[in-house]
């Protein structure tokens, strides 16, 4: 069933029938085609409808509910696991030490700050943040956190070991900047590049 909610243009949430309000205007909706192709794409994408109705009521309605496996529901068994050497992004994290994932998870705990817009995207190899489009991609390994950042590297002071240009090198995920994470410390000097990457994306 889609979810609806009757917001106050005056501030606050009010729930009710809507055959308890006058529709004043009904906007333009999608159609059930454009409903079941966003569904086809197995991707976070979201249709949303909206109405006005007197008494400076909003409603919103969410006319799908988009349902993207994560990693661990794909439903490989051990074998296709086993028969695979190239580890998948939560294997990875689950085999890290226990202040590798403390570090990754600060990290992750800080780029959902930015903003109310950032959604998170578990990929098989990696973990997408973005707002329309990636804004951050991070990989995990044993002793490093590897993240790639929608930032143009020549408006960055690029420090050996930390930061690299990755605009002719191959790599999972989106992101022309490279920021190598070891420890707290990086991931202090990390924070102001996440916060442009935000900002700019």
């Amino acid at each position: 069933m889609a979810e609806i909610k009757l917001f106050s243009l005056n501030g606050g949430v009010k729930e009710c029938n809507s055959s308890e309000v006058v529709l004043e205007k009904e906007l333009q909706t999608f159609t059930k085609y454009d409903i079941h192709a966003v569904n086809q794409m197995q991707r976070n994408i979201k249709l949303v409808s909206y109405r006005k109705y007197d008494n400076d009521l909003l409603l919103l309605e969410h006319l799908n509910a988009p349902n993207v496996k994560p990693i661990m529901e794909s439903g490989a068994n051990d074998s296709d696991i086993r028969n695979n050497t190239q580890k998948t992004h939560i294997e990875k994290l689950v085999a890290v030490s226990d202040s590798m994932k403390s570090l990754y998870h600060s990290i992750c705990d800080f780029i959902e700050s930015l903003g109310d817009d950032i959604v998170s995207n578990q990929l098989k190899l990696y973990l997408a943040y973005k707002k329309v489009q990636n804004m951050v991609c991070i990989e995990i390994y044993n002793k490093q956190i590897i993240l790639f950042l929608k930032l143009n590297p020549e408006t960055v002071k690029l420090e050996n070991g930390f930061t690299r240009d990755m605009r002719s090198i191959g790599h999972y995920g989106t992101g022309d900047l490279q920021i190598t994470v070891k420890d707290a410390a990086d991931f202090e000097r990390a924070k102001p590049l996440l916060e442009r990457a935000y900002n700019e994306a």
